[in-house]
């Protein structure tokens, strides 16, 4: 980690339950997938300490995820504080439940931003998420945050109920201002079987579902998007880092280096390295999607107990599969949260990899900024 004892990124979870009633809870990390140890909450003391810990020892990005924090009386003083300490925090809301009241007060704790997921830009994918109605609610929300000068980051999976309109919902999130859309893999504890019949999407689809909105600017497809520049649309899956030009330009000279440069990560799958998920009761895992605890910070905060699993630094080497010796393994590695969704093994072929090789579609190659 080039000197720093914590992650850059760091994503907490106040509550053990979801005030929400979601039909399908893609993109939010399932309590019951996570087998911590399942103790008390920890207290707003205890979160002060554990953000002051990870300040000092250089994270830069706090996020409070999952569900629906806004019922947590912890959540502003905690946000306040980080952001006291030079930290730059972000909380996921259910733009559903977005009112003035929250608005002021996201103002005055200092968010570097707001996040909302949206299922899609109409009903007929956001509902089929959520709940009846809640597709206006959620409109209406991010209008409010927008209004009040509010970053505002927007969170969409990729779905079969929502691939045909992402290119009409990037248009009307850059009208309304939005700063940033992050486009993931649909991933997440809260596929109940039967009810995700016909939401998940193949592997082609989403390819180039996320390519073409990779691409997107202001004015229409054919050139990326760059931060600054109206939208700026971006997905941490790892599998499109052969669409980054920069990162690929530096291949060969990584291929050329001695085999532990090789093994270094460049880029791809951030689990267990620059990311951590810390869970209400402390327990920590690389990522809020892969159910592998890593250590705890749950009797006080100590940066070696957040990567005590054998995926701290390590697994890039064990890979399994494809991706042992796909030469894309040093900027890339596959996402670690689908391997294990699929096959129970965290360090097991990326399941989506197959339908992103860049044989199949030489024309994808062009200059995407993923």
């Amino acid at each position: 980690m080039s000197g720093r004892r914590a992650p850059l990124f760091v994503y907490l979870r106040l509550l053990p339950e979801c005030s929400l009633s979601c039909r399908v809870g893609v993109g939010c990390a399932c309590p019951a997938a996570l087998p911590g140890s399942r103790g008390p909450r920890l207290s707003l003391v205890a979160w002060k300490e554990i953000v002051s810990g990870l300040a000092g020892d250089g994270t830069r990005l706090l996020y409070v995820t999952d569900g629906n924090p806004l019922p947590c009386a912890d959540l502003w003083p905690l946000v306040e504080y980080a952001a006291g300490l030079g930290l730059r925090v972000r909380v996921t809301v259910p733009a559903e439940a977005v009112e003035e009241g929250l608005c002021e007060q996201a103002v005055d704790a200092g968010l570097d931003a707001v996040q909302v997921r949206l299922g899609g830009l109409t009903a007929s994918a956001h509902d089929a998420l959520r709940w009846p109605g809640a597709t206006a609610a959620a409109w209406k929300g991010i209008e409010l945050l927008t209004g009040r000068g509010l970053a505002v980051h927007v969170i969409v999976p990729v779905l079969a109920i929502n691939a045909a309109e992402i290119p009409r919902l990037l248009t009307r999130l850059a009208g309304m201002g939005i700063r940033e859309l992050a486009l993931t893999r649909p991933l997440g504890g809260g596929f109940i079987p039967g009810r995700a019949e016909g939401i998940l999407p193949s592997p082609e689809v989403y390819r180039t579902t996320v390519l073409d909105a990779l691409r997107h600017r202001g004015e229409g497809p054919g050139t990326p998007a760059r931060r600054g520049e109206g939208l700026f649309v971006k997905t941490a899956d790892p599998v499109f880092c052969r669409w980054d030009e920069a990162l690929m330009s530096r291949l060969e000279e990584i291929r050329a280096a001695e085999p532990a440069a090789e093994a270094a990560c460049l880029g791809g799958c951030l689990a267990g390295r620059d990311i951590v998920f810390l869970d209400y009761d402390g327990a920590a895992y690389p990522c809020r999607f892969l159910p592998v605890p890593s250590g705890s910070v749950a009797s006080g905060y100590n940066p070696e107990h957040l990567f005590g699993a054998p995926l701290r630094r390590t697994w890039r080497p064990d890979l399994e599969g494809r991706c042992k010796d796909c030469p894309m393994r040093p900027v890339c590695g596959g996402c670690r949260a689908h391997a294990w969704e699929v096959s129970g093994d965290p360090l097991g072929a990326d399941p989506w990899c197959g339908a992103m090789s860049a044989d199949a579609d030489e024309q994808d190659r062009g200059g995407v900024d993923a």
